[in-house]
This record gives structure tokens, C-alpha cells and sequence, in this order.
């Protein structure tokens, strides 16, 4: 029986006391124990649990004084953030209307507090009676923005965190081929038979996107569509990438054939390098020679070559890509065939690094045969082709989700898993969810919530909407901002499914929350299609959508609509005194009048605000450094008022980055 189940009995039993309450909480203080502690802290989090023990030795009738009443309340509280409607009925409905009643009228609940029971009773009594008690909401959207420094780990292709990549005449025309396709507004599929660098060109092709002033998506090519502007959507793992408001149209590139010997040689020289393996010319020569234009014959050679000299051998170069196969699989230990074959199961090159524990005697060869990137926690098959070597058709690995939270680096450790194992997202998301409010369980969601949008909404199907809120704050503390997505998204559905009106204000609120998060994902159309719905309530929602309107016309460059909705929020931050929101704003509305051309009048804005704020609190520095280095990027030199503010607030980092030490 867990804590809610406990609850919900206790609750709806006929001789319920409000000690009831303790002796849940005291069998159950470990499932609570860490949303408690988030909440009041560490050390209050132990006065009250000694309490609670008290409370829950009490015989009889309990009448427990104000402050203890306190303390039920936050157990109470902590049910209502982790409630599921599948486990309650009308009774225990009204039992937690009763308790908010005694509660307000014993001055424990605060205003605030009070509102908010109220409001999870109303959600609670409305989705009992209209027969809401699943409700199966959108998942989020399956985009995540990343740079081009991401992408090695984003696309599934870490070579460039080992060894620089190789271009020349052959890489340059299939790169040529593929950004003249995505500016005519086509997609780009890369075609040709393993093996042959498509997905090392894809990152190629990539990249040189980025530098076009491209902004780079990982996630699932049809939702490009909704995208507007320089932006594409590229496949993890995969070799297709299309551009914003893309409505099917893709260009097939052939890439077999297409390296020259040149580039191949230099392919092979880098990774002789790397590997710590001496070549002659002649050889690296003949390796090209022998590759037929395949760069993986070039890696999977490198691999046996520097194996041999591990065992101290003499070893021919291998003549074709299956005598080169062959040759690793014989030169390889039996135990590490053994454990390379779980991750060799897998559809993905990368994946975390704990699936496999090398023996301190099999480290040698593993980390010749993978490539591996601690700060990560990855490890990564040097080629699609050698992962082929070491598969075992008919293994079918076990529990590979448990090495995302083994590994340092849950994010990148469940991104590997999700394309790699197929169903992997629903256990990852099962186990994330009962390690909440763990900040790995939200680095892990925010994986699934990316490639399987849906996933966590449908584990969440009987949550309630404070619920979700509740979630998607802890989510967005972690910087998971997906998964916070995801869950607003579906709170907001759920509200509006529902229509009542004494949840409207609710639903307004978490309407706007929802457009923030979008805007933060770098999602400005959606943000936009999100603020069309919102209905403002009062003064100061009108300003959020001002504000965020300002922020995502910004975004898509279109300026005149941006000017228009930053002044409009400006007056309102003025009026109200909002001295941070204020700068903030005068900031933005310095980038909507560059962006209009008017250049000059830009500079003079960023000069005011860079001249108030250097005589400003120290609570301010990022807002002085934001305007500083814009002021910088249009005046080409250095404000030295901007450099002594910020030694002199205690942001030497921040000073370094502007340039003040140089």
C-alpha cells in the first residue's frame, strides 16, 4: 500500500480522525520523505517526522493544537500533489472539502493555500461527476533545440569530440547538394549502403546549416512544419533533415562513392593518430585504395590494426569491410564479445556508458573498440558497421533502462536508450517517475518527453491538474523543460475539458505558463498560437502576454509586432515599479529597433541602459552584462564602467566573457 493509497482509505473511512493523517504519513515517510524535505527543507523536514510519529501513537479522539494542525495540513497537501482520481470517489472528495474548511477555519491555510484546495476540490468534484477521471492530453512538442556543439551527442555521432573531420571536394559537393535542397525549402534524405559516412555527413551538412544562421532541431521531421524561418529538424541518429514549414518534399543524396582517396587517406591518417598507431604513407594509401569509398572499412581497420599491436602482434591490413569484419570478431577476447553484445543489440551507436563494466583487463580492448566520452557518460560504436560485428541476433537485453540512472549523465544516457531500445521510454519513464522529486528522474523525462512525446502523459493519465503543475515545476527547477512542457500542456487540456468557471483563472494562468515554456524551448509560433487562446483576467496577465508576444515576435524576427508589444509591457512595468522587468524590456525593445534597421537609435538605448545599471545594485549584473555585450556587438569596443561593475559585484566570470581581461 503506498502513502496515496493509505490516504484515500483513511479519507473516505466512517471513523476518520485527523491522526489518520500522521499515521500514513509516519508508514509511508519514505515515499514522502523527499517532497517534504524540498518543501520545508532538511532539518525541519526531521523535527517533522518526529512529530508525526506522535501524533500517529494518539488513541482515541485527537484534537491536535494549531500547530500541529499546520502540519497535517502540508501532509494533506503533499496527497493532493501526487493524487491520482483512479484511487478516490465522492466520499474522499468530500472528506478533503471538510478538511479545507477546518483547516481555513483554524487560520492554518493562508489565503493563498485556502484558494488552492479549493480549487484541486473543484477540479476533483467536476472530473468525478463529468466522468473526466482519465484524461488522455498531447504530449509534448518532439523538438529540442540544441547548437552546433550538441550535436555529436544529439545525432548519435561522436567522432568530432575525438578527432577533427576531414573536408575536401568530395564532402563539400554532397554538403553543397544538401543546403541548396533545404534552401529551395526540400528536405534531405542521405542514401547509400552502410558504411558509407552518411551519418558523419549529415553532421557535415548540419553543422554548415548552423553557420548559415540556421537554428538546428532534433526531434521528428513532421513537426517542422509548424516552424517559420531559417530553422531545420534533423533525425537522431538518422540521415534526413528538413526545413521550417516543410510539407514533404525530399531530395535523395547519394552518397556512396563520394569521398575521393585523398579524403579517405586523410580519414585514415587522423585516426592512426588518434588510436596511437604508426602507419607509412604507403599504408595509409593502400587503406584508402582498399575502402572502395567507404570511410567505415577505414575505422573498423583502425580498430584491428591497433588491437594488434595491443597483443603485440604483426597483423596484415585487412583486404574488404567483411575480412575486415571477420578479423576484429577473431582478435577479439571472448569475454568482451560477451558484453560488447548487449549494446551491440541496440539500433542506436550511442548508449550509456554503465551497460557495460569492462573487468580492468578487458579495458584495453573495449576502449579500442568504442569510443568513449566520460563527460557524457557515453559510449559509442565507431561506425554503424562495427556494432554489426559484435550483434547477436537473437540476445534480447534485459533492464536496459536501469543504466540511464546508473549513468552521470541521465539526460544523455536516456536520449542513447530511447533510439537504441526500442520501448525503453516507458520504463524509463516509470522509474523516473517514482524517483520524483530526484533532479536525474527529470534529466531522464526529458529524453522521452522529446522522442516519445506522449509517453508521460499517458503514465499520468488519472493526475490531477495541480498535480501536473506541481511536476512541471520541479521539471522546470531541473532545466527539463520539455517534460514541464508536457505536463502544462496537459493541465491546461484538462481545465478546459472540464469548463468551469471557478478553474478559469487557473487555466488562464497555466495557459501563459505554457507560452513561457514554449518561448524558453525556443518555440515562438507555438507560443504565439498558445497567447491567441488566453482570455486575460486582469492587468497583470495582459502584461505576461505582452511580454511573452514581445519575446516571440523577437524570436521570428518579426519586429515591427515585437516594438509594438515590448512598449505595451514596458508601460505596465513602469507603472507597476517591475525595476528588473523594466531593464529587461528596454533591452529587448534596443534588439526589436536594430532589428528594424535603426541602428544608431539602438546604440543610444543600450548607452542609457548600460549607464544606469553600471550605478545599479549587484542584483542586476546579467542584465548588465546582456546590455553590455550588445552595446559591444553594435559600438565594436570595450565599455571599461561595465567591466569595474562587474569585478566589483563578484562576477569575474561574467567580466572574463566580456572581454575585460583580454
Amino acid at each position: 500500500m503506498s502513502y496515496y493509497t493509505c490516504m484515500a482509505d483513511k479519507l473516505r473511512s466512517g471513523d476518520f480522525s485527523l491522526c489518520d493523517i500522521a499515521s500514513c504519513a509516519q508508514s509511508h515517510w519514505s515515499e514522502i520523505e523527499e517532497v517534504i524535505s524540498s518543501v520545508v527543507g532538511q532539518e525541519e523536514s526531521e523535527r517533522i517526522r518526529e512529530r508525526i510519529r506522535v501524533l500517529a501513537e494518539v488513541k482515541g479522539r485527537c484534537s491536535p493544537g494549531s500547530e500541529d494542525l499546520n502540519l497535517l495540513s502540508l501532509m494533506v497537501e503533499t496527497f493532493l500533489g501526487g493524487l491520482g482520481l483512479s484511487s478516490i470517489d465522492r466520499d474522499v472528495a468530500a472528506r478533503l472539502e471538510e478538511l479545507c474548511s477546518l483547516f481555513a477555519e483554524n487560520n492554518v491555510l493562508t489565503e493563498g493555500r485556502a484558494r488552492l484546495w479549493r480549487r484541486v476540490v473543484a477540479e476533483i468534484k467536476e472530473r468525478l461527476s463529468k466522468g473526466l477521471v482519465v484524461f488522455d492530453g498531447d504530449g509534448a512538442t518532439p523538438l529540442l533545440a540544441v547548437g552546433a556543439d550538441d550535436l555529436p551527442w544529439a545525432l548519435g555521432y561522436v567522432w568530432p569530440l575525438f578527432v577533427e573531420q576531414v573536408r575536401g571536394k568530395g564532402v563539400d559537393a554532397v554538403v553543397d547538394e544538401a543546403l541548396s535542397a533545404i534552401h529551395a525549402g526540400r528536405g534531405v534524405e542521405l542514401a547509400g549502403p552502410p558504411g558509407t559516412g552518411k551519418l558523419a555527413l549529415m553532421y557535415q551538412i548540419l553543422v554548415d546549416l548552423s553557420k548559415d544562421g540556421f537554428t538546428l532541431y532534433a526531434g521528428q521531421q513532421d513537426a517542422a512544419g509548424v516552424l517559420h524561418g531559417k530553422k531545420v529538424v534533423f533525425t537522431p541518429g538518422g540521415y534526413t533533415v528538413v526545413p521550417a514549414g516543410w510539407s514533404g518534399g525530399v531530395t535523395r543524396v547519394d552518397v556512396e562513392g563520394r569521398l575521393t582517396l585523398g579524403e579517405l587517406e586523410e580519414v585514415a591518417r587522423r585516426l592512426a593518430s588518434w588510436d596511437g598507431v604508426s602507419l607509412s604513407d604507403r599504408d595509409l594509401s593502400e587503406l584508402a585504395r582498399l575502402s572502395m569509398g567507404r570511410p567505415a572499412f577505414v575505422e573498423l581497420a583502425m580498430a584491428y590494426v591497433s588491437l594488434c599491436r595491443l597483443k603485440g602482434l604483426s597483423c596484415e591490413l585487412p583486404r574488404s569491410i567483411e575480412d575486415a569484419k571477420a578479423k576484429l570478431r577473431e582478435i577479439t577476447p571472448r569475454e568482451v564479445l560477451d558484453k560488447l553484445a548487449i549494446p551491440a543489440s541496440l539500433g542506436f551507436r550511442c548508449f550509456p556508458s554503465p551497460l557495460i563494466e569492462p573487468d580492468e583487463n578487458e579495458e584495453a580492448f573495449v576502449d579500442r573498440l568504442l569510443l568513449r566520452y566520460d563527460a557524457l557518460s557515453l559510449y559509442s560504436w565507431r561506425s554503424g558497421v562495427s556494432r554489426e560485428v559484435f550483434r547477436r541476433v537473437a540476445l534480447s537485453p534485459p533492464n536496459v533502462h536501469e543504466s540511464v540512472f546508473a549513468s552521470e549523465s541521465p539526460f544523455h544516457a536516456a536520449w542513447s536508450t530511447v533510439m537504441g531500445a526500442k520501448g525503453a521510454a516507458r520504463y524509463i519513464a516509470l522509474t523516473a517517475l517514482d524517483m520524483v522529486p530526484d533532479e536525474a528522474s527529470f534529466q531522464a523525462l526529458e529524453a522521452v518527453a522529446v522522442l516519445s512525446p506522449g509517453t508521460l502523459s499517458k503514465l499520468l493519465k488519472d493526475a490531477t491538474a495541480f498535480r501536473l503543475e506541481v511536476l512541471a515545476r520541479f521539471a522546470e527547477n531541473a532545466g527539463s523543460l520539455a517534460v514541464a512542457e508536457e505536463l502544462v500542456s496537459k493541465a491546461v487540456g484538462i481545465l478546459s475539458a472540464l469548463e468551469a468557471e471557478e478553474l478559469r483563472s487557473e487555466r488562464e494562468a497555466l495557459s501563459l505558463k505554457l507560452a513561457e515554456l514554449q518561448v524558453s524551448r525556443l518555440l515562438p509560433e507555438l507560443a504565439l498560437k498558445t497567447l491567441s487562446g488566453v482570455k486575460p483576467l486582469d492587468e497583470e496577465a495582459e502584461y505576461s502576454i505582452s511580454r511573452l508576444q514581445g519575446i516571440a515576435y523577437l524570436n521570428l524576427g518579426q519586429y515591427d509586432e515585437a516594438e509594438k508589444s515590448i512598449l505595451e509591457a514596458m508601460r505596465y512595468a513602469s507603472g507597476k515599479g517591475l525595476k528588473q522587468d523594466h531593464y529587461y524590456l528596454r533591452i529587448l525593445l534596443a534588439d526589436a529597433v536594430a532589428g528594424k534597421g535603426r541602428i544608431e537609435e539602438a546604440r543610444e538605448k543600450l548607452d542609457e541602459v548600460v549607464k544606469e545599471l553600471t550605478r545599479e545594485d549587484c542584483g542586476l549584473a546579467g542584465l548588465l552584462f546582456e546590455a553590455a555585450i550588445r552595446q559591444k556587438q553594435l559600438k565594436g569596443k570595450l565599455n571599461y564602467a561595465v567591466c569595474a561593475a562587474l569585478t566589483r559585484c563578484g562576477y569575474p566570470d561574467l567580466a572574463g566573457t566580456y572581454g575585460c581581461f583580454s
